[in-house]
């Protein structure tokens, strides 16, 4: 007689080796990939992020720095691996995946404050800002010739210079070594430097200073700041009158800029 119950313990055994070698070929719980050589794992695992970020395939790089930021805490690439899961999300981009890269950026200022590429997560923190933008608060040229064409109109503003105008003297010249207009506006107001002032004081967003090329909007008086050394004659010469101001625009939206300065002229 066929003795059962030998077969069954035969066929426990079996089912038993099939199901750990099976168990170990699918991982179960994956490990961290690890290095076949030599090679340190954490080490192992940047290179092959690299290498992914290389040939801009983000997602196979993020698991790998990811690997090394949940798995190796000690690790010193660490830091580093923590800013390329930053990296992989704003180069793959979308909204979805900028917001992912700028908790991955505020994480490592907070972290990682004493760290010398603090500067560097605090620049690529600054892109994904940039990127989420919608495209009127990015471009500055844009909303510079916005404003020119708005000043150009106002009763206000007897004389404006923007170099992306057609009316500019030297237009021509511009239109060959220039791709557009810049992010300057020179206007002159009607009135004098008293009613520069009153429209320099009364301006909301724009911001007074003797600097330009701001994220923010600025303005300035020149004859009183920037070339105040000059003589009348020789401001005169260069066009700066007492009543001219000098507007850098900035990341605002330009509809909201264009509604502050005529807003400010009107106190002129």
């Amino acid at each position: 007689m066929i003795d059962f119950r030998v077969h069954s313990r035969i066929g426990s055994r079996l089912l038993l080796v099939f199901t750990m070698t099976w168990i170990a070929a699918c991982g179960g719980n994956r490990a961290p990939e690890t290095s076949p050589g030599t090679v340190p794992p954490d080490q192992f695992l940047m290179q092959r992020a690299d290498d992914a970020m290389k040939r801009e395939r983000w997602a196979d790089a993020r698991r790998y720095f990811q690997q090394i930021v949940d798995n190796y805490p000690q690790s010193t690439l660490r830091p580093d691996a923590k800013l390329g899961v930053g990296d992989s999300y704003l180069n793959e981009g979308g909204e979805a995946n900028l917001v992912l890269a700028e908790n991955e950026f505020k994480e490592f200022i907070t972290f990682y404050p004493t760290s010398t590429r603090v500067d560097y997560s605090q620049y690529k923190l600054a892109m994904t800002h940039f990127k989420r933008m919608r495209r009127p608060e990015r471009d500055q040229t844009e909303t510079a010739a916005a404003v020119a064409d708005a000043l150009a109109q106002h009763p206000k503003v007897s004389r404006l210079i923007y170099p992306g105008r057609s009316d500019h003297p030297q237009a021509e010249l511009v239109k060959k070594q220039m791709r557009a207009g810049s992010t300057l506006v020179g206007f002159e107001v009607k009135g004098g430097k008293a009613a520069a002032f009153r429209t320099l004081n009364s301006l909301k967003i724009s911001r007074i200073s003797n600097n330009l090329g701001d994220a923010r909007s600025l303005v300035t008086h020149p004859s009183t700041t920037t070339h105040q050394r000059l003589k009348p004659e020789a401001r005169a010469e260069l066009g700066i009158s007492e009543g001219f101001i000098r507007f850098s625009a900035g990341l605002e939206h330009r509809d909201d800029l264009i509604e502050d300065l005529v807003a400010a002229l009107e106190t002129a």
